[in-house]
């Protein structure tokens, strides 16, 4: 009897890795050699049990950990996550979430990856780190600078701000914009229910702004007719300037 409680365990536990697996890379996964870790097999061993949920806690923080030191991006690796829990058939419960994120934050930090820089909701700048940015710009090259732009998605008018959205949301919000910008140097932020980006004057920057709108729209409700809202605004000609830009985009 006990060799087949065993071998019905395995099969479960073979089940919920192959199913995450499909899951993580149909969706935000990015690279499949990078997937597996013994951390991966330590929360399917554990989920593989009774009553599995109350116990997860400690294994989910470790995954976080592991992801951070992998270089995952926050985005990337609560999507994963996210992946699991699908796999079980079972809905995230937002305290493991949230503890699986602030594992991840703290490797990121000790690490010293520049945790400062980047939100772990999202995986986009900080705000802060996105204003730096633009007046380093002016310091560096003043050129440089007239050839960027700020592009902007507003959110439809019903969307909280992004930092007050479930961890799921702004981890989706985080890959839709960072997909529509693959490849680019352009760099992305938000504050409030905007999505922003300091990017090149080049021919195909709204194209890339209205692939990040359209992605949001499918991702999130729209209120009555209205979606995302696109704007383009140049760097001003001075830096005294920047600081009522940057204010504007608040509101």
């Amino acid at each position: 009897m006990g060799n087949v409680l065993s071998l019905g365990r395995r099969g479960r536990e073979e089940g919920i890795l192959g199913a995450w697996r499909r899951r993580a890379l149909a969706g935000t996964w990015r690279v499949a050699s990078d997937w597996m870790c013994p951390e991966v097999i330590d929360l399917v061993e554990r989920a593989s049990g009774r009553g599995f949920i109350l116990g997860l806690e400690g294994t989910v923080r470790a995954l976080g950990r592991a992801r951070a030191i992998q270089g995952v991006g926050s985005a990337e690796a609560v999507m994963d996550l996210y992946a699991f829990f699908e796999a079980l058939t079972v809905d995230p419960p937002g305290p493991l979430v949230a503890a699986f994120v602030e594992a991840w934050a703290e490797s990121v930090e000790r690490a010293e990856l520049g945790v400062s820089c980047v939100d772990p909701g999202t995986g986009l700048s900080t705000w802060a780190h996105f204003t730096s940015r633009i007046y380093e710009l002016y310091a560096e090259d003043l050129a440089g600078a007239s050839a960027r732009i700020i592009a902007t998605v507003r959110l439809p008018v019903c969307t909280p701000a992004v930092a007050a959205l479930p961890w799921g949301t702004q981890a989706e919000i985080g890959s839709a914009v960072l997909g529509a910008f693959t490849g680019t140097t352009a760099v992305l932020s938000h504050v409030g229910a905007i999505v922003t980006a300091l990017m090149p004057r080049t021919r195909t920057a709204f194209a890339r702004l209205q692939d990040a709108a359209e992605r949001l729209d499918r991702l999130l409700p729209s209120c009555g007719e209205r979606g995302c809202r696109l704007d383009l605004e140049p760097l001003p000609a001075h830096a005294d300037a920047i600081a009522t830009l940057l204010e504007s985009l608040r509101r």
